[in-house]
């Protein structure tokens, strides 16, 4: 990061290490859109935020998550993605039964986290290990998820409101995230996963099913990143070198 120059410069004339150019004379491209987080001030005129970079290919839903999908009304996606932590499993089972007395339906994708999961409602519950987000998030209605950018992003095109557990709290940018969510009026909240209990998360899943805001939020930033093409500015700005 460009904002690391300075301790970078500092460390390296300490340790007699010759850098190759203290202004170097190209671009540092970011998958990140401006609707999210504006670019700092104190990083290059050279540094780019083109917006997020989306796989141009559209993959297909597996029949199962298909049929489940044409039962009833859009599910709420939960994934924790590659995070695994012990105390992961008590805060899904916990977010099960608090979605599943609300009426609502619920994807959980394991991910990395290769738990057991009892299904207590299979009409209204499907538990995979993986599928592909782009396609699956279009069909939902929300999404709890511990803060990934990759996933953050996905959800925004989506046009999800959003619920953050973040799994590598304090270390890690999942907190982040989580707060620039928020900011920009499409979470019902941020909790580290050590702080979630069945109080706390029955009042986050009230508001991210129940708070119309969030959703409206979700849909208008959704068609402000539908005007964006990360992938092609960074192709762009990349050919041009």
């Amino acid at each position: 990061l460009w904002s690391m120059r300075k301790p970078i410069s500092r460390f390296a004339a300490k340790n007699n290490i010759n850098l190759i150019s203290d202004s170097p004379n190209i671009d540092f491209i970011y998958g990140i859109s401006e609707v999210l987080v504006k670019k700092p001030k104190e990083y290059s005129h050279r540094s780019v935020f083109t917006g997020f970079w989306n796989d141009p290919d559209s993959h297909a839903l597996s029949p199962d998550i298909e049929e489940f999908i044409d039962k009833g009304k859009k599910p709420v996606i939960i994934t924790f993605g590659s995070m695994v932590n012990p105390k992961i499993d008590n805060c899904i089972r916990d977010l099960i039964n608090i979605l599943l007395s609300s009426k609502q339906r619920i994807i959980l994708i394991r991910g990395w986290n290769k738990s057991d999961y009892i299904n207590p409602d299979p009409d209204n519950l499907l538990i995979l290990d993986s599928a592909p987000y782009e396609t699956l998030f279009k069909k939902a209605s929300a999404l709890i998820s511990h803060g990934g950018i990759g996933t953050v992003s996905t959800g925004l095109q989506a046009g999800l409101p959003v619920f953050t557990i973040p799994i590598m709290y304090p270390v890690g940018d999942q907190m982040f995230w989580g707060k620039q969510l928020e900011k920009i009026g499409v979470s019902a909240g941020t909790i580290p996963i050590g702080k979630t209990n069945k109080i706390n998360l029955s009042d986050a899943m009230h508001r991210l099913i129940s708070d119309e805001s969030l959703l409206s939020n979700a849909q208008r930033i959704k068609s402000t990143l539908m005007s964006e093409d990360g992938l092609g500015k960074a192709v762009e700005i990349i050919e041009r070198q």
